[in-house]
């Protein structure tokens, strides 16, 4: 009985010394591991994250009537008034960094609402750097002022609108407020209209 009590505690010291000894020679490794730093981090290294380039922020004016101030058109009558209307207005940039140009459509809308069905007038461009926003004033480019005929135009109202970067050319930080109309119809008359 004894002797197998015996034979039972070598072997548990046996195996007892193994662990130990184990456990010592992983402590006395002083290898790290090549996925971790050799000594502990004091914490999160200072990161400097660049910041987000400024955009700008595009949108216009637009203005447009008869001559004259007269709202009336009459194709073949010029008695009856005039048979062109013009059209201005500026190009507006309330973002943090100048646009280098851009181009406007110009259309005739029957709803003061831009949408494809829109009759495209011209396609005008800006030339140059359109400055930023600078905590005062938006930067700005005039339109220049521009007649055109209704010649071709069906009779009807229209309100002249625009539609700036309408290609999306320039990444803006509002794509949304790009398009303006004027606040005044113009009429034109149908052929023969008194």
């Amino acid at each position: 009985m004894k002797r197998k009590y015996f034979k039972a505690m070598v072997a548990k010291g046996v195996l007892l010394a193994v662990c130990l000894s184990g456990l010592a020679g992983f402590a006395a490794d002083s290898r790290p591991n090549p996925g971790m730093p050799a000594t502990p981090s004091r914490g999160l290294p200072n990161v400097s994250v660049p910041a987000l380039p400024e955009k700008p922020d595009l949108y216009l004016t637009i203005s447009g009537s008869g001559l004259g101030g007269l709202a009336d058109l009459y194709p073949d009558n010029p008695g009856m008034g005039p048979s062109r209307f013009f059209v201005s207005g500026q190009v507006l940039n309330g973002g943090r960094s100048a646009a280098a140009g851009c181009q406007v459509d110009l259309l005739l809308s029957p709803d003061r609402k831009v949408s494809a069905d829109d009759r495209l007038l011209e396609r005008v461009a800006i030339a140059g750097s359109i400055p930023p926003f600078d905590g005062f004033r938006y930067g700005a480019a005039p339109l220049p002022r521009k007649e055109y005929g209704i010649a071709g135009i069906p009779p009807g109202t229209y309100f002249i609108c625009g539609k700036v970067d309408p290609a999306n050319a320039i990444v803006e930080k509002d794509e949304n407020n790009n398009c303006s109309c004027s606040t005044e119809a113009i009429r034109i008359h149908p052929t023969g209209a008194k």
